[in-house]
């Protein structure tokens, strides 16, 4: 399952995340952790953030009662749309499936050579994120304003973060970090080349990663016309479509 570039810490600050402001089960046998689950939610919307069980522990049942549990916790704190960003792993995939999510789209990840910078385009503007602005636009196109994701995003070591804006009214943001460039967004079809050229221009590494859902064929067009690589898929299960994911880009497996 490709995600940005991380290192162990980076790991750990972000489940340590996921720990303090969603779900989080462990299975344990002999006082030693054998698996875990967790997930988050945001206005209704579950997403399943990690499910892990040691290979010498899979086919007996546990990882099922884990899945099970964080599922009915969420229902109890009101989620109504299950998702997740799923591995090619059969067995976890039928897991998925027996959970009521069903296959929504592919994940694919491009690897893309770095794009050199160009002239601004008259009428636009690229200024550093205003946090209301990224929650604004997540409101429809992400389908939660998810605020204190956005929060955990600014203040992640390395992170820089922008928004675009058209004749001085915002009109989508994205983040890059090393050679990642998500999560990102426009509040309509016409403003996504500008978004991802933005987004690219400042990406310093020789060459930069993208994971695109399989419904946002703009920027899947874009990776392909600056030469791009398809290095990997996934899948993307949910219950229930949501928001307007064509106009998106995830920051990676553990918040979407």
């Amino acid at each position: 399952m490709p995600g940005p570039p991380l290192n162990r810490e980076d790991w750990m600050r972000g489940y340590e995340y996921v720990l303090s402001s969603g779900i989080f089960y462990v299975a344990t046998e002999r006082n030693s952790v054998v698996g875990v689950c967790c997930g988050i939610i945001r206005d209704g919307i579950w997403f399943l953030s990690g499910y892990w069980m040691l290979p010498e522990c899979q086919g007996r049942g546990g990882g099922r009662h884990l899945t099970r549990s964080v599922w009915r916790d969420a229902a109890e704190q009101g989620a109504q749309t299950y998702c997740v960003w799923s591995s090619l792993d059969m067995r976890a995939m039928a897991s998925y499936l027996k959970l009521g999510m069903y296959p929504g789209y592919e994940i694919l990840t491009y690897k893309v050579p770095r794009v050199s910078a160009a002239e601004m385009p008259e009428n636009y503007t690229v200024r550093e994120l205003e946090v209301q602005i990224a929650c604004d636009i997540d409101a429809t196109i992400r389908g939660t304003a998810r605020r204190a994701d956005h929060d955990f995003f600014m203040a992640s070591p390395g992170q820089r973060s922008f928004q675009v804006e058209f004749k001085d009214q915002p009109v989508g943001y994205f983040y890059v970090r090393n050679e990642w460039i998500g999560p990102a967004a426009w509040s309509a079809p016409k403003y996504a080349q500008m978004v991802l050229e933005q987004a690219a221009q400042r990406i310093e590494a020789d060459e930069f990663l993208v994971t695109i859902p399989g419904c946002n064929h703009a920027t899947i067009e874009y990776a392909i016309s600056q030469k791009g690589k398809l290095v990997s898929n996934s899948h993307f299960f949910t219950t229930a479509t949501f928001g307007k994911l064509d106009q998106y880009l995830p920051s990676g497996p553990l918040l979407y």
